[in-house]
């Protein structure tokens, strides 16, 4: 005890150079302490007979001499052997406990494989992480390492690797500091996660109970909740001139689809406000569309000799944490700067809808977005033009389709017997629930939409509840459901395509 003592109060153990006085002062406090030790690229060939027998005699069962290209690790704690184990061939080891309360892992490999040592108490990694025999030296009295050492045993005089003190005491404190955060979020999206589950928990407790006092005595469940939506009243103000701009938008694409035999279908929201409400969705304020891709470039043609409305085909990219980039395709007004517009959705034909596939390109369409990230990132460094930008991430989409099509079956209409949400689109779960058969998806049938007949996907309703997974139920986002924010300027070009259509 007076040695381990004497050994800490002069801090010699963090000043020792030689590996053989190392050991020699580990062998003295090894009662009081947690010794790791674990091997980077190599045990090392200068590893000589009479070191072995030093780290041997630690307790060791294993002796390192000429023990070349093998991964080891080392655990001695309080005296006690908990692991001495040497690879049988080139393999990595790794190594994980709890002891009192101190997370460890620790892992070796040599240089033809992963080349790395590492040595991870309580989320840190202490390791030098040099070629040779790492050493991590956890004090049990002080509750802290207090040394953290490589001997490179692979040449004749062992040199000696410590980080500075100083720096290393920061990147240790910072590290720490990290890993404390890193808890607290776990802590705090574990009650998030809570929250979250009681909110959704005591919502659904809520329309249950408000379900029952709306329904009449005589009427099932649904025909409570149908006859609920359908009675809503319709938008008013703005919101409802901006509707009644999309509804013209979309009268006038179903006229020049059915004029030139170009198949559709109405999706997403406008197809969900078909269905429950005859019409727009009271909250929303845009239209969707959906059709495969052979149908998109006929139209697009179509679009070509179009005096009123005109298909806008541009990227959108998001340069956030987990970046995403959109193709959108729009169906708008030839005025300038009216923001109503029509979003069109491609899908394409495929072999296969697999929940591999499908998770696969999401994966895919990742990739995507982050090279587009690193193509905005260098056009704006060069101060390029938007027509630039507009190529660059054209050519990178058409590489991703050739990809597709080597990858992942994404094929043509004589040999598709799927369907699937085009690379195109953003990344939204309702959309991959609507990858299907396409004889499950056609024949198309007809739905009502505010007075008007659109097509819509076959069995419409049992398709939307598959997508939406329960279409009679109250949102979460009656108020953060929009996507546009008119001004008084944009009010005023709304009012004149009103009058110009004669829509009251």
């Amino acid at each position: 005890m007076d040695e381990y003592k004497q050994i800490n109060k002069e801090k010699s153990i963090e000043m020792i150079t030689s590996i053989y006085s190392y050991i020699d002062a580990i062998t003295k406090i090894k009662e009081h302490i947690l010794l790791i030790i674990a091997v980077k690229d190599t045990v090392g060939m200068m590893l000589s007979a009479d070191l072995a027998e030093k780290i041997y005699s630690l307790g060791m069962k294993t002796n390192l001499c000429a023990q070349h290209w093998h991964s080891y690790i080392a655990v001695i704690n309080k005296g006690k052997v908990m692991t001495d184990n040497l690879s049988e061939g080139e393999e990595s080891l790794s190594y994980d406990t709890v002891l009192d309360g101190v997370n460890l892992s620790v892992f070796s490999s040599i240089y033809k494989k992963e080349n790395m040592a590492r040595i991870v108490l309580n989320g840190i990694d202490y390791a030098v992480n040099s070629r040779g025999l790492n050493f991590v030296i956890y004090d049990w009295e002080s509750g802290k390492v207090i040394d953290s050492v490589c001997f490179d045993t692979h040449i004749s005089y062992f040199t000696c690797s410590r980080r500075s003190e100083k720096v290393y005491g920061s990147i240790l404190e910072i590290e720490k500091q990290v890993f404390q955060l890193q808890r607290r979020i776990e802590r705090m999206s574990d009650v998030l996660n809570k929250m979250d589950f009681f909110l959704r928990t005591n919502m659904e407790k809520e329309q249950m109970i408000l379900w029952q006092c709306y329904r009449n005595s005589e009427e099932e469940d649904r025909e409570a909740k149908k006859r609920f939506f359908r009675l809503l009243p319709k938008a008013t103000g703005v919101l409802r001139k901006m509707q009644l701009a999309g509804n013209i938008l979309l009268q006038n694409f179903d006229r020049i689809c059915r004029e030139n035999h170009i198949v559709y279908w109405l999706g997403f929201g406008t197809l969900l406000g078909a269905i429950r409400h005859k019409g727009f969705i009271p909250w929303d304020d845009d239209t969707d569309v959906c059709m495969m891709r052979d149908q998109l470039e006929k139209l697009k043609k179509v679009m070509e000799n179009e005096e009123d409305f005109v298909i806008k085909d541009f990227y959108f990219l998001e340069d956030i944490e987990v970046p995403n980039i959109n193709h959108c395709l729009q169906f708008h007004f030839k005025s300038d700067g009216i923001l109503c517009c029509l979003d069109i959705f491609p899908y394409d034909y495929c072999f296969d809808i697999s929940e591999e596939i499908i998770q696969n390109r999401i994966l895919l369409k990742r990739q995507l977005s982050k090279l587009a990230v690193e193509i905005n990132h260098k056009l704006r460094r060069e101060n390029r033009t938007k027509e630039e930008y507009e190529q660059a991430y054209r050519e990178l989409f058409e590489e991703f389709y050739r990809k597709e099509r080597k990858e992942f079956g994404i094929t043509n209409k004589e040999n598709g017997s799927y369907m699937i949400w085009a690379i195109d689109n953003l990344i939204y779960a309702p959309a991959d629930r609507s990858n299907r058969r396409l004889d499950e998806m056609f024949p198309l049938e007809k739905v009502i939409f505010e007075e008007y007949s659109y097509c819509a996907p076959h069995e419409a309703e049992k398709y939307a509840n598959q997508v939406y997974q329960n279409i009679y139920t109250i949102p979460d986002d009656l108020i953060s459901h929009r996507h546009f924010e008119l001004d008084g300027q944009q009010q005023e070009k709304l009012e004149k395509i009103l009058i110009k259509y004669k829509v009251e």
